[in-house]
């Protein structure tokens, strides 16, 4: 998101420090545009459904993952309130359908943060460019999402997986890029092209 550099206040913790959020504000076409950007590490087992001892079914993981879904769905009450811009970038540590993995034992839960988020709003970045690809960020899993509200305001353009990045971490990077935040620059006019002036120059 362009700037490069920003500054971000307002940062608060919630759900025993599983999920950050900051405010900046990006320079827009007519006015600054409020974004909240926040990221989340969902307990892990999120992908079991196997009973107990299986993750999903433990009473220590859904107490933490109830407390952080509701932190998030506050967070994202919070912003739409606000008329805040949201982007969240999470290790969900669960999956939102059966493309985003090829394991026989992971399946997606409707009680899992990612899909109580989506549920309250917010989009996956990366399957609105790619319906359709099966993909993993971590073993056999896509167990990695950028999030985002409000498109129309800020539009995710592109978004990827760096598969075989060699970045110090042990899932592939997940990146997705926007616009609305300012005009793009002019487009550069390559040899042979002309806007109708004086090209002799």
């Amino acid at each position: 998101v362009f700037p490069i550099t920003w500054e971000l206040r307002a940062i608060t913790s919630a759900a025993d420090g599983r999920l950050i959020s900051g405010d900046l504000d990006l320079p827009g076409v007519a006015a600054l545009i409020p974004v909240t950007i926040a990221a989340a590490y969902c307990p892990q087992g999120g992908t079991s459904t196997r009973g107990p001892g299986g993750g999903a079914s433990h009473k220590a993981f859904l107490s933490q993952e109830r407390t952080l879904a509701a932190a998030g769905l506050e967070l994202v009450d919070r912003c739409r309130n606000r008329g805040r811009i949201l982007i969240l970038g999470m290790d969900a540590n669960a999956i939102a359908s059966r493309l985003d993995t090829w394991s026989e034992h992971a399946q997606p839960r409707d009680a899992s943060c990612l899909s109580l988020w989506m549920a309250g709003g917010l989009l996956d970045t990366f399957r609105i460019h790619h319906p359709i690809y099966q993909v993993a960020t971590y073993g056999a899993s896509r167990l990695d999402y950028v999030l985002s509200s409000a498109p129309h305001r800020l539009i995710p353009v592109a978004a990827a997986i760096h598969q075989g990045s060699l970045w110090p971490f042990d899932h592939h990077p997940v990146l997705a890029d926007f616009c609305g935040g300012a005009p793009l620059p002019p487009r550069h006019l390559g040899p042979g092209r002309s806007d109708g002036g004086d090209s002799s120059g």
